[in-house]
């Protein structure tokens, strides 16, 4: 374990903290809910949502093109002129 990594407990608590995971941290009890956390990770979130409905999106196109391209043709029928 490289000791240069390792903080003291007055550097976790001291009041320089900016980030959510610094403060997480210094908490002592992992990951907790912060206001700042939330506004952090919703534009995350977000971008991961608009990509998993895109390519959710792309999926379902192909699938329908694929589909109509290769169904099977149906004959035509042949009228009588009678």
């Amino acid at each position: 374990m490289n000791t240069e990594t390792i903080l003291s407990a007055a550097e976790l608590t001291s009041p320089e903290l900016t980030t959510v995971a610094e403060t997480a941290v210094a908490e002592d009890h992992g990951i907790g809910f912060t206001p700042e956390g939330l506004e952090w990770s919703l534009p995350i979130m977000g971008k991961g949502m608009l990509g998993i409905f895109i390519v959710t999106t792309i999926i379902v196109t192909v699938t329908v093109v694929l589909n109509k391209a290769t169904a099977p043709r149906k004959p035509k029928e042949k009228k009588d002129n009678k």
